[in-house]
């Protein structure tokens, strides 16, 4: 399974992959996999959208984990990022809504993760959080001035596409957009004759709680209604292939002043509607052949000027 997911990065040009801090530590695998197909790998240690204790147990138990981790990966060429977490920073006001726990963040992601990287590895560089701003936590998330970005309101505010070409950013490390799955991967959940995504089976594999609206907006903004859920599937993986290019390549026109992309997600833990470009078992969706122009080494792209048509589409 590894393989596969390496080899369908690295052929669609890919060169960085993010370990995110709400998974796992992958296998030794993985990362010799990354070393030979020159995929850089950016590793969040495994904390995400949560605050943790300051408890003097708990940071020890922690330094034992982070010791272990960093001591078994340091020495893989692709290994280039150590990253606190996951988008605590994203809210900063409950960070410092206390002294307790504004001490607690700063002790484990400014002074315990930094020095056990130092100590235990000594040449990969540390990232407190990601987004992180590198003016302070506290002068809010998402600076175009400086570290890297989430932006996420194309998908949860229901923002067009072109959206993203009024953004500035020096690397946004997070977007996306949602599809569901193809019939064949469904079948594997659900029956056929229950393909239907307000179904139990189908609400079961749809773990945002707003994903089915969101995707039918989008859906119904640049195609007709969908006849069945084949369709639907069709469609919503060709809206997620848009959205993404769209930003992708307003991403690579903004150079030197953005200078990196990594959108969310590659692949998938389960089968069920979600933000990859490689479903469950491997197959590819939309996105990901649209990820192969868009990640070309030479891209032309066209920018016009103005949103999008929010009417009937014709793109079938």
């Amino acid at each position: 399974m590894y393989k596969n997911l390496i080899d369908s990065a690295a052929a669609v040009g890919m060169n960085m992959l993010r370990v995110w801090g709400g998974g796992i530590y992958e296998k030794n695998l993985f990362y010799d996999l990354c070393d030979g197909k020159g995929l850089l790998v950016w590793q969040d240690f495994m904390f995400a959208c949560a605050l943790y204790s300051g408890e003097q147990a708990f940071l020890q138990s922690v330094h034992r984990e982070a010791a272990f981790q960093i001591k078994r990966l340091a020495h893989h060429a692709a290994l280039v990022l150590w990253c606190g977490n996951n988008e605590l920073e994203l809210k900063p006001d409950e960070i410092q809504k206390t002294k307790e726990r504004k001490r607690a963040y700063e002790v484990l992601f400014y002074d315990l993760l930094p020095q056990t990287v130092a100590a235990c590895d000594g040449t990969t560089a540390y990232w407190p959080s990601s987004p992180h701003n590198p003016a302070g936590y506290a002068q809010g998330p998402n600076s175009q001035h400086g570290g890297d970005s989430h932006l996420w309101d194309v998908w949860h505010l229901r923002k067009p596409a072109k959206y993203y070409e009024k953004q500035a950013t020096r690397f946004c490390s997070e977007f996306g957009m949602q599809s569901y799955s193809s019939p064949q991967v469904a079948a594997a959940f659900c029956s056929p004759d229950r393909f239907n995504i307000r179904g139990p089976e189908m609400e079961n594999h749809q773990k945002n709680p707003a994903g089915n609206e969101i995707i039918f907006d989008y859906v119904l903004k640049r195609y007709r209604f969908p006849k069945d859920y084949a369709a639907l599937a069709y469609l919503s993986q060709l809206n997620q292939a848009y959205c993404v290019k769209v930003g992708i390549e307003h991403f690579r026109r903004s150079m030197p002043q953005t200078m990196g992309a990594l959108f969310w997600q590659l692949n998938d833990c389960w089968p069920g509607a979600s933000w990859s470009s490689i479903e469950f078992g491997g197959r590819w969706k939309a996105l990901h052949y649209e990820a192969k122009r868009a990640f070309a080494p030479a891209l032309v792209s066209g920018h016009i000027p103005g949103d999008e048509v929010a009417g009937k589409g014709n793109q079938m």
